[in-house]
C-alpha cells in the first residue's frame, strides 16, 4: 500500500521511513507541507501528517481533503507534539481518523496502523521482527541527521547567503538535482521555499564546524529524502548521475 508522509522535518521523515520499513511498508512518498501533499494523493491509501508545517499546515490539509470528493476517503493520522490537545481535537473534527504524539515509538505507530488497516495482531508475523523503541534509528545516523538541522539553525545566515547566491545566478530557486520549482508548482505561496543539504560527509560535520555557502546544496523534499536513504549518504553529484541515467 502507498503511504504519504507529510512532514517538513527531514529527521522525522527518516524516522517514520525506518519504522514503516520495519513493518515491510516500503511504498512511501513524501511531502514537506499540505500544499505539496494535495498534488500527490493519487494511489495513496494512508496519510501520516504533521500538524505544524510551513506553507500549509496539517489542519488546513484536512480541510481541503474533506472537500475533495475523489480523495476524502483516505484515512489520515496526524502527528502532534505534547501539549497540543486543542489542535488534536480540531484535527479529529476536520476528519483525522487518529493521532500520534511525539516522540514517536515503533509500537505506538504499529498499533495505530493495525487499527486503520484492519490488520489482525496475529498477522504481525508478516512484519519484520519488532525492534526496541529507542533503537529505531542507528545512533550514528540519528546524530548526523539531527546535526544537519542543528547546523542549519546555527548557520541560518549562511543558508540564506546560499539561497541569495543561487537566486542571483538563476533568478529562481529550484532543486539542484531534479529541477523541481516550488513557486512554479504552487504559485506565490511556494516562492523562495527550498530545503538545504550539507553536501559533505557526516563524519566531517561537527557542531563547531565552520560552514560556507559552498557546502550547501538546495534540494526538494524527495531528493533530500533519497540523499539520506542509505548509509553512508549519497552526495548530490551521485544522485544527479542516477537521475540522468
Amino acid at each position: 500500500m502507498r503511504i504519504l508522509i507529510v512532514e517538513d522535518s527531514l529527521t522525522m521523515r527518516n524516522i517514520l521511513t525506518k519504522m514503516l520499513n520495519q513493518m515491510a511498508m516500503e511504498d512511501l512518498c513524501y511531502a514537506t507541507n499540505g500544499m505539496e501533499a494535495l498534488n500527490m494523493l493519487d494511489d495513496v491509501e494512508l496519510i501520516l501528517t504533521d500538524i505544524n508545517m510551513p506553507i500549509m499546515d496539517g489542519i488546513t490539509l484536512l480541510q481541503h481533503l474533506r472537500k475533495d470528493v475523489e480523495h476524502c476517503h483516505i484515512p489520515t493520522i496526524v502527528i502532534t507534539s505534547t501539549g497540543e490537545e486543542k489542535k488534536v481535537i480540531q484535527a479529529l473534527s476536520e476528519g483525522a481518523v487518529d493521532y500520534i504524539t511525539k516522540p514517536l515509538t515503533f509500537n505506538v505507530l504499529a498499533k495505530k496502523l493495525r487499527k486503520q488497516l484492519n490488520i489482525d495482531p496475529i498477522e504481525d508475523a508478516a512484519y519484520a521482527p519488532p525492534i526496541q523503541d529507542d533503537a529505531v534509528v542507528p545512533e550514528d545516523e540519528k546524530i548526523s541527521e539531527n546535526l544537519e538541522e542543528e547546523l542549519g539553525e546555527i548557520n541560518k545566515h549562511v543558508i540564506q547567503q546560499a539561497k541569495d547566491m543561487f537566486l542571483a545566478r538563476h533568478g529562481r530557486l529550484f532543486c539542484e538535482v531534479c529541477g523541481f520549482d516550488f513557486e512554479a508548482a504552487y504559485g506565490e505561496i511556494g516562492r523562495n521555499y527550498i530545503e538545504f543539504h550539507f553536501d559533505r560527509p557526516a563524519s566531517e560535520l561537527q557542531k563547531g564546524t565552520q560552514v560556507t555557502s559552498k557546502d550547501i546544496r538546495l534540494v526538494c523534499a524527495n531528493c533530500h529524502q533519497v540523499l539520506h536513504m542509505k548509509h553512508p549518504y549519497m552526495s548530490v553529484s551521485q544522485l544527479e548521475k542516477i537521475i540522468r541515467l
